[in-house]
C-alpha cells in the first residue's frame, strides 16, 4: 500500500513538473501558421454569414424589361377563301386538298361566311374541279357509230342508272359551297339553301339541295323540293353546245329524286314527255315510269311500243326491256314478249345458219324469262314456264332447243324450291 502511494505521488510530481516546463515554451512554427490560417478562415466565414443575413433582410429587386407583344396578322375572312377557291385549277394535283381546306375554313367562320357565299352564288358563277373526260376513240365503222349514237342519246340513258351526287368530293365550286352552307347550319343557312333551291335550274344542284335539306330538316321542305323538281322537268332549260356533263344529265338528277320519293304526281306529265317531237324516246322518263308504276306502267309502255313515231330499233329495244320485266304478271307484257319472239325468229331465218350472232335477235325476250327469277312468287314462275313452252313450239333449231331445256330445268328447280318452302 505504501509502495502504491509512493508511485502515485511520484507520477503526480512528474506530471506537474512537465506542465511547468512545457507551459512557457512557444509552439512550433507550422502549428502557429495552421492556427493562424484556421482563425482567418473562421473570420471570413463569419463576415460572409453576416452579409447573407443582411441581404436576406434587404432583398435586391431586379427589373426585367419585356418587349411589347407584336400584333398578330388578322385572320382571313370569307372573301379571302372564296377568292382562293376561284384560283384553283383542275389540272393541279393539289386542287382537291386545297379546296377542302378552304371549304372547311369557311365552315369555321360559321354564319359570318354566309353573306359572301350568298353574293357569290347570286352571281351564277361556277368552277369545275374535275378534269374533262378524255375523248373516246373514233368508231371503227358505220355500224359501231350508229350503235354508239343511240346508246349515248336520250334513249340510251334508260340502260344506265340515274346519276347521283358525289358524296366524296363536290365536282364544282357551287356544289362545294352548298355543302359548306349545310355544314354551317342554323336558320340562316336553311333560308339560304331554300333561296338557291327556288332560283336554280340545274338538276345536280337540286339533287345536292334535296340531300342537304332532308338531313337538316327531314321532310319539312320535301314538298317544295318535289315541286321545284317537277317544274324544271316540265320546262327544262336549253343547254348550250359546250354544256358540262353535269348539266347534260340534269333530267337524270331530277328524275332520280322523283323515283327516290316514289312521286306519282308527275306521271301524266312524264307520259307526255316519253316520246319527243322528233320521235325520239326519253330514256329517263321511261325509267321513271317503270320504277314508280311497276306493272301499272304497262298500258303506257304498250302504247309507246306501238306508236308509229318509234321506228328506231334501239328505242324499241329500250321499250321492250321495260315491258318484259313484267312478263308472267301482265297480259300486255306477255303480248310484247310473243311479238318480240316472233320478230326475232323471223330475223334468225334470214341470217346465215352458221353465224352465231343470229341468236342475238331472240336473246332479249328469252333473257327476260330468267330475269330476277328468284325474287318472283311461284305463280309468276309457272306463267313464265308456260311462255317458254309456247316459244319452244315455234322453232326446231337444235341449239335453241338445248337452251330451252336448260332454261325450263332452271325454272322448274326454282318452282319446286318455292313450293317446298325452302328459303335458299
Amino acid at each position: 500500500m505504501k509502495q502504491l502511494i509512493a508511485i502515485l505521488a511520484a507520477a503526480l510530481t512528474g506530471g506537474t513538473a512537465t506542465y511547468v516546463l512545457t507551459r512557457d515554451t512557444a509552439p512550433p512554427r507550422e502549428e502557429r501558421e495552421a492556427n493562424d490560417s484556421y482563425l482567418a478562415s473562421l473570420a471570413e466565414l463569419r463576415r460572409e454569414n453576416q452579409s447573407l443575413k443582411a441581404r436576406r433582410n434587404n432583398p435586391e429587386v431586379i427589373t426585367v424589361e419585356v418587349p411589347a407583344e407584336e400584333k398578330s396578322e388578322p385572320r382571313p375572312d370569307a372573301a379571302f377563301y372564296l377568292a382562293q377557291l376561284q384560283t384553283l385549277q383542275a389540272t393541279d394535283g393539289r386542287t382537291k386538298r386545297r379546296a377542302v381546306h378552304y371549304f372547311e375554313s369557311l365552315v369555321d367562320l360559321s354564319v359570318d361566311a354566309l353573306p359572301p357565299i350568298e353574293e357569290f352564288l347570286a352571281a351564277s358563277q361556277d368552277l369545275e374541279f374535275n378534269l374533262p373526260t378524255e375523248p373516246r376513240p373514233a368508231p371503227r365503222n358505220d355500224d359501231e357509230a350508229r350503235r354508239r349514237k343511240y346508246r349515248e342519246g336520250e334513249a340510251g340513258r334508260y340502260f344506265r342508272p340515274f346519276p347521283k351526287p358525289d358524296n366524296s368530293f363536290p365536282p364544282t365550286l357551287r356544289l362545294g359551297l352548298l355543302e359548306t352552307i349545310a355544314h354551317i347550319g342554323g336558320d340562316s343557312a336553311e333560308q339560304l339553301l331554300l333561296k338557291v333551291l327556288e332560283k336554280t335550274l340545274r338538276g345536280v344542284e337540286v339533287a345536292y339541295l334535296e340531300i342537304a335539306l332532308q338531313e337538316i330538316a327531314p321532310d319539312q321542305y320535301l314538298d317544295r323540293i318535289l315541286a321545284v323538281t317537277r317544274g324544271i322537268l316540265a320546262n327544262p332549260p336549253t343547254l348550250a353546245e359546250d354544256a358540262s356533263e353535269l348539266d347534260r344529265r340534269t333530267k337524270g338528277y331530277l328524275y332520280s329524286i322523283l323515283v327516290k320519293h316514289n312521286d306519282r304526281i308527275f306521271v301524266d306529265t312524264a307520259k307526255g314527255l316519253l316520246i319527243t317531237e322528233d320521235g325520239s324516246l326519253d330514256g329517263y322518263a321511261l325509267s321513271y315510269l317503270r320504277q314508280v308504276l311497276g306493272a301499272e306502267a304497262m298500258p303506257i309502255l304498250l302504247a309507246a311500243y306501238k306508236d308509229p313515231r318509234i321506228t328506231n330499233e334501239f328505242h324499241k329495244a329500250a321499250l321492250r326491256d321495260a315491258a318484259l320485266r313484267f312478263i308472267g304478271t301482265s297480259p300486255e307484257a306477255d303480248a310484247i314478249f310473243h311479238e318480240s319472239v316472233k320478230e326475232g325468229l323471223a330475223k334468225m331465218k334470214k341470217g346465215d345458219m352458221f353465224d352465231f350472232k343470229r341468236y342475238e335477235h331472240i336473246a332479249q325476250p328469252l333473257g327476260a324469262l330468267m330475269r330476277d327469277v328468284d325474287e318472283h312468287p311461284v305463280h309468276v314462275i309457272v306463267a313464265r314456264r308456260k311462255l317458254l313452252g309456247d316459244v319452244r313450239k315455234q322453232s326446231s333449231d337444235i341449239l335453241l332447243q338445248f337452251g330451252f331445256t336448260a332454261m325450263d330445268k332452271r325454272l322448274g328447280e326454282e318452282q319446286k324450291r318455292r313450293q317446298s318452302g325452302d328459303p335458299k
